[in-house]
């Protein structure tokens, strides 16, 4: 007898994904872009191949942000995702999902006993290694953020680029 999906064990995890997810990415059509904003800082940066740049994903005017669900790409010949970190706009966070490829960064968190916020701060720092000469664009393809009661909004994105350089490298 075949088992049931819900009793498979990745099903179930995945289920339980689908459901915590949904209260944060849109199901239906986007809303009207809102007055708040999420910017990569900086918006352009010129690095030497083979060092690290730092981009920082800015809120500016964040209205009663409880949670986040962010995608971010980038060219994976030109440029590693080295690491990312919370910034400090939010609090008590809890990663709700993550996945990694090469190329695209794809983060979900939402804060535990902790009051919303509104206002500006850095809601994710992420550091990338220059691996070959080029442009490279860092997308926020997708940006949703929830208050407390689940309502989403969804802030207007600017992304970063960054010109790798083959200049000496930095000491």
């Amino acid at each position: 007898m075949r088992p049931q999906r819900w009793k498979r064990p990745g099903f179930r995890w995945l289920a339980a994904v689908v459901w915590l997810l949904s209260g944060f990415m849109p199901m239906l059509a986007a809303q009207a872009q809102g007055e708040t904003l999420l910017q990569a800082n900086p918006e352009v940066d010129t690095v030497p191949v083979g060092n690290q740049v730092l981009f920082r994903l800015e809120v500016t005017d964040g209205i009663d942000v409880n949670a986040f669900d962010v995608s971010i790409t980038y060219d994976e010949e030109k440029l590693e995702l080295t690491s990312w970190e919370f910034g400090g706009y939010l609090s008590n966070l809890s990663l709700v999902y993550k996945a990694e490829d090469a190329g695209a960064l794809r983060l979900a968190a939402t804060q535990i006993r902790t009051p919303a916020v509104s206002g500006d701060g850095v809601l994710l720092e992420l550091i990338f290694t220059a691996k070959a000469v080029g442009t490279a664009l860092v997308e926020i393809t997708e940006a949703a953020f929830a208050d407390p009661d689940g309502n989403l909004s969804y802030p207007t994105c600017q992304s970063g680029q960054v010109s790798v350089t083959n200049d000496p490298t930095y000491t």
